[in-house]
């Protein structure tokens, strides 16, 4: 019986999967220059975001008003920082993955069917002391895909709360 209550609860938090949600649709200001052409991040881009600001790299709700769409898909964040001895050099790309590339051309990184992060980390030949740290994350909610990292679901903090309560 607590497990059903527990499922129930979860499942009227949760967006239905086939419904339009809002992404941050923004790019760092250094990424503006060449965009559709630029060799950094993730290649085969259909549309720029709708703003480039370099408030896209933190926190970006001062952005919400003039930098949300309307996705069919996941939302998508991308970063790659630059990180010499400690000083960072950072480049993002957040919106909606169907709005942002070519997902009909088959170079181009299948959206996958559910929330996906990915991570690496590689020295950097030249410069001594650097590396490159790149995350990619496909999210499904609204406005996901906000946060300097994944953030848990709030229903699923909310259904191991009731968890825990009820245990």
């Amino acid at each position: 019986m607590l497990l059903r209550l527990l499922l129930l609860s979860v499942s009227l938090l949760l967006p239905a999967t086939a419904q339009t949600r809002k992404c941050y649709s923004c790019a760092s200001s250094n990424m503006q220059s060449n965009y559709m052409t630029k060799q950094r991040g993730p290649g085969n881009r259909l549309n720029p975001p709708k703003v480039f600001d370099d408030n896209c790299n933190g926190d970006v709700w001062i952005l919400k008003a003039r930098a949300s769409e309307d996705c069919p898909g996941l939302c998508y964040k991308w970063s790659q920082q630059v990180n010499n001895s400690g000083s960072l050099s950072p480049m993002t790309v957040r919106g909606c993955y169907q709005n942002l590339y070519d997902t009909r051309n088959p170079t181009t990184q299948r959206e996958p069917q559910h929330t996906f992060c990915t991570f690496s980390e590689k020295n950097l030949d030249c410069l001594p002391d650097a590396t490159l740290i790149e995350n990619q994350c496909w999210c499904d909610g609204e406005l996901c895909n906000s946060s300097p990292s994944y953030r848990t679901p709030a229903a699923l903090l909310l259904a191991l709360s009731v968890y825990r309560i009820l245990a």
